[in-house]
């Protein structure tokens, strides 16, 4: 289910869809949802919020639900009458494993018989908050790994490489935001480290705040000092992005 926060005159506002986390067994709906779609608002963000299945279903459903997901709101964004507004992809914890499977599995979801294009499946930009990335031990959350292949299938090596994000990153991998804190214990920050390495070698743009104390699943962190500093420097970064793509898209004429 699509939870919409759209401005007054959407047309002219680029958009975020948000995943929030729970380890795929809840989903953080205020926390990492509509808190956050309400700041993105008060930028002058549309927002939406993305309340997906979650265990006993496995990794199959939880995709099925984010393709659908981008679709709903590009077709939002077509319907607010300016198509070639911008659309970001934010995840946070296990939602971020989800932002990043929708990113680089997407295809594999074909149930749609009105699929849509390989552009409008295809985020903009990612923002990832304190994400899941690796299935791999010993960084992985097994909780989250064990809720996504389903436990008769949590210690598959063949699955466990497929849906490590950081093994598939490449080139046409969007421009990537990326925060996290040292002294998380609970997804560790080795996560997104390994990210921000995959994302060096694939030449794709990226930028990567890290704060030396803090814990797991802070969402705004409005009571946690300098780390609440992430979400200005993540919405400056968004406007810069989306800037360049839209000089780049006037520049060819198009």
């Amino acid at each position: 289910m699509i939870i919409p926060f759209e401005l007054p005159d959407p047309s002219n506002r680029d958009n975020v869809l948000i995943f929030p986390g729970g380890g795929y067994n809840h989903v953080s709906l205020q926390k990492e949802g509509t808190d956050i779609a309400d700041a993105f608002n008060q930028n002058g963000f549309n927002a939406y919020v993305l309340d997906y299945r979650v265990a006993p279903f496995t990794g199959k459903v939880f995709l099925q639900d984010a393709v659908k997901g981008v679709q709903v709101v590009r077709q939002k964004i077509r319907e607010n009458g300016d198509p070639g507004r911008k659309l970001a992809l934010m995840g946070f914890s296990a939602g971020g494993h989800l932002a990043l499977m929708e990113t680089g599995h997407w295809q594999e979801i074909k149930e749609d018989p009105e699929q849509v294009s390989r552009e409008t499946c295809r985020p903009d930009a990612l923002i990832l908050c304190y994400p899941v990335v690796t299935f791999t031990d010993p960084y992985a959350h097994s909780g989250s790994r064990m809720n996504f292949l389903g436990k008769e299938h949590a210690d598959d090596e063949a699955l466990i490489a497929k849906y490590s994000a950081e093994k598939h990153v490449n080139s046409d991998f969007p421009p990537t935001f990326l925060w996290h804190c040292e002294g998380d214990t609970s997804v560790p920050v080795q996560n997104s480290l390994m990210l921000r390495d995959a994302l060096d070698r694939a030449g794709v743009a990226h930028k990567l705040l890290l704060f030396p104390e803090g814990a797991h699943g802070l969402g705004l962190a409005k009571d946690n000092g300098i780390i609440s500093s992430w979400f200005d420097e993540c919405v400056k970064w968004l406007k810069n992005t989306f800037s360049g793509m839209n000089d780049i898209f006037t520049h060819n004429g198009v």
